[in-house]
């Protein structure tokens, strides 16, 4: 990662910033090639400018255009500063940009449970081979955008994505605040960002309550695509909600797609958000592996949940999701669509749902 040097205010001659070295100019010009508008508004905002936000309704409002029509007005605002109030600017944007920056790094996480299915060279170069495919993945509003991949960092390459404001769905479903309906949309936003990674074959490969963002408190938005890609892996995941081919059971007439990992896990995620309880609850790594890989769609939560004659119906379609073979699965789509024909009734029942 390059670091911005600012100029010590000795070291400018009569009281004068030259524009080719201002190091106000560099960060504006850094924050413009980082490519996310709400990154270069944040960086300046809060720094002693006054500058206007706003767009007119013939303005298409994405990244690039709101970049082009900002930068002006921030260089105008900073040109009218005093010379302290610059020196002083540049400082305040600097830090923010570059915090903001180390903010949005991911590094491949390189844990225990991964060590036990490769090396950390094999997976460091795993990460460096799905690159090409996340970077296939179309933007959507339900998925973390991505700013740029840096595979040649040392010691390990890295992704910078778009840094999420908010809190997660864990710490929005302990609030216990929420309605039926209100966690039905959620899902569906979470659903409709894997659709559209899904869309170009790739998958998220872990999915958990702590992966997802609330942007502004309203949209759930998918993010850590540390894992993510084209390929299972096996360990890639997280406990409760891994599939059963990510702990290493093997079905007939594999491979099969990655995909089919995801719509096992937000299955799992679905049931979680409507009864606030992780459908696979054991109490270490081997129990819970045991459980992922000895039913078959059918786990003890959910034929709790299918006696219930309004909740029924729901149970069987988690259960098609979560079959142990890939195979059996439905896809996010399928998954979705059927999810949503539910929701009406669905929907009239108190939240959370008691299994």
């Amino acid at each position: 990662m390059n670091t911005i040097r600012l100029l010590d205010k000795r070291k400018i001659v009569n009281k004068h910033i030259s524009s080719e070295f201002d190091p106000f100019r560099v960060v504006v010009s850094f924050a413009s090639e980082a490519g996310g508008a709400d990154l270069f508004v944040e960086t300046f905002n809060g720094v002693g400018l006054t500058f206007d936000v706003g767009l007119s309704a013939d303005d298409d409002f994405s990244h690039t255009t709101r970049i082009r029509a900002l930068s002006p007005r921030v260089l105008k605002s900073y040109e009218g500063l005093s010379l302290e109030a610059k020196l002083a600017a540049a400082n305040a944007a600097t830090g923010k940009f570059l915090s903001r920056i180390q903010q949005l790094q991911k590094v491949p996480d390189y844990n225990g449970q991964v060590a036990r299915h490769m090396s950390e060279r094999d997976f460091l170069q795993m990460f460096q081979n799905e690159a090409s495919a996340l970077l296939g993945v179309p933007a959507h509003k339900n998925l973390a955008r991505f700013v740029t991949f840096d595979l040649g960092a040392k010691p390990k390459p890295i992704l910078v994505m778009e840094l999420v404001d908010g809190v997660t769905l864990e710490t929005l479903v302990a609030r216990r605040k929420l309605t039926t309906a209100r966690a039905l949309t959620l899902v569906d936003g979470l659903l409709a960002g894997l659709e559209a990674m899904h869309s170009v074959g790739v998958a998220h490969l872990d999915l958990k309550p702590t992966n997802v963002v609330m942007r502004n408190g309203e949209e759930p938005v998918l993010v850590d695509f540390g894992l993510a890609g084209r390929h299972l892996r096996l360990g890639c995941g997280s406990g409760p909600y891994g599939a059963p081919e990510v702990w290493g059971w093997e079905a007939e007439g594999g491979p099969f797609a990655p995909t089919a990992a995801d719509v096992y896990a937000s299955v799992c995620l679905a049931y979680e958000m409507l009864t606030t309880q992780p459908l696979f609850d054991q109490p270490n790594e081997v129990a819970l592996t045991a459980a992922h890989v000895s039913h078959d769609g059918w786990p003890t939560p959910l034929r709790s949940l299918h006696r219930q004659k309004d909740l029924a119906a729901i149970a069987e379609l988690f259960g098609r999701g979560l079959r142990r073979s890939p195979r059996d699965r439905f896809d996010i789509s399928t998954f979705r669509s059927k999810l949503a024909a539910l929701a009406p009734l669905l929907s009239r029942v108190p939240w959370p749902f008691s299994p």
